[in-house]
């Protein structure tokens, strides 16, 4: 099948998935009845901002917090192991060239809905016994989630009582005692954004922004031992050198909770939404990484991670 073809059909696919996401939620709870699977998630029936429940008991310990909510996606297969429940916290200090969504980086309430930890447990509460079975669960992204701790210490609670994996998309941001000691202890995985092995163009990239703030934040999911996964946007000319495979190499070498390098072909899937906010696109003409040079990297980065039992993982449909 031809690349133009692939794309079309994962494009189709997208599309269908949004359309079903949905869907999801309302029929996943029956059908799971009728096939006479564990009611064992069943979410309290009291009223939206009654209490969360697990086997009927309320999760009276669990702070109810209100935050600013960008987006929910109910069926999501690249956001960690298994399927995952997204969810899209609002605000962000990056200003990355190559964001895709530039519309959550406002702090704003008009900028995004404003719920409560306890709503979206029960979101959750519905579809958990079909997320663990499919060795999944949930994933706070963003903006950035790590902005809104309090918020995203309880949502992740909220899914520990529930029984599901939790997993946070992040820059990093943020600080240690403000931010990473609330969020970090409810945290099973963290995906880290490394947006460029060199710090000069980190800094270009994101606006200004340190990559040190990040390593950092690496340091620390690692005293932890929290695992963590890296992921690493591939534009051409800008992060596929052979210098950026040698800093990856390095940073296995040196971060033992490291399993896998996810690998993120660039592409301009964002570009309608900075025009629609009348941002000029930073990332005009810049070329997305062909099949071959995906392929060569992801390749030439597995056979040095080997030794150190590191995976990487890169998108099929490209």
């Amino acid at each position: 099948m031809s690349r133009l073809a692939t794309s079309r059909y994962s494009s189709v696919i997208s599309v269908c998935l949004r359309y079903l996401k949905d869907d999801i939620d309302r029929r996943i709870p029956s059908i799971l009845g009728k096939r006479g699977y564990s009611n064992r998630f069943s979410a309290s029936e009291a009223g939206k901002n009654g209490p969360s429940t697990v086997d009927g008991h309320p999760s009276s310990t669990i702070a109810e917090v209100e935050g600013n909510v960008h987006a929910l996606e109910s069926l999501s297969g690249v956001d960690g192991p298994g399927l995952r429940y997204m969810i899209f916290l609002q605000g962000c200090a990056y200003r990355c060239k190559f964001c895709s969504n530039p519309n959550s980086w406002a702090f704003h309430d008009g900028d995004g809905e404003m719920m409560t930890s306890r709503e979206i447990g029960h979101k959750l509460s519905r579809v958990a016994g079909y997320l663990t079975r499919g060795g999944g669960g949930v994933t706070l992204s963003g903006g950035e989630p790590m902005l809104q701790p309090d918020f995203a210490a309880a949502i992740f609670q909220e899914a520990h009582q529930l029984g599901l994996h939790t997993c946070i998309d992040t820059t990093g941001q943020g600080s240690r005692h403000h931010h990473w000691d609330k969020v970090l202890p409810h945290t099973d995985l963290v995906l880290l954004c490394t947006k460029s092995t060199d710090a000069r163009i980190y800094e270009w990239i994101t606006g200004g922004h340190r990559q040190e703030h990040m390593l950092h934040f690496a340091e620390e999911v690692g005293r932890r031992n929290i695992p963590l996964w890296l992921r690493y946007v591939l534009v051409p000319g800008i992060t596929d050198r052979a210098i950026d495979l040698d800093w990856l190499q390095h940073f296995a070498e040196t971060h033992p909770t490291l399993e896998m390098v996810d690998i993120l072909p660039y592409h301009k899937l964002g570009e309608a939404k900075w025009a629609a906010m009348g941002i000029p696109y930073p990332f005009q003409g810049q070329r997305s990484p062909t099949r071959t040079e995906l392929e060569n990297f992801g390749d030439d980065l597995r056979q040095r991670l080997a030794q150190h039992h590191v995976q990487v993982q890169y998108a099929q449909g490209v």
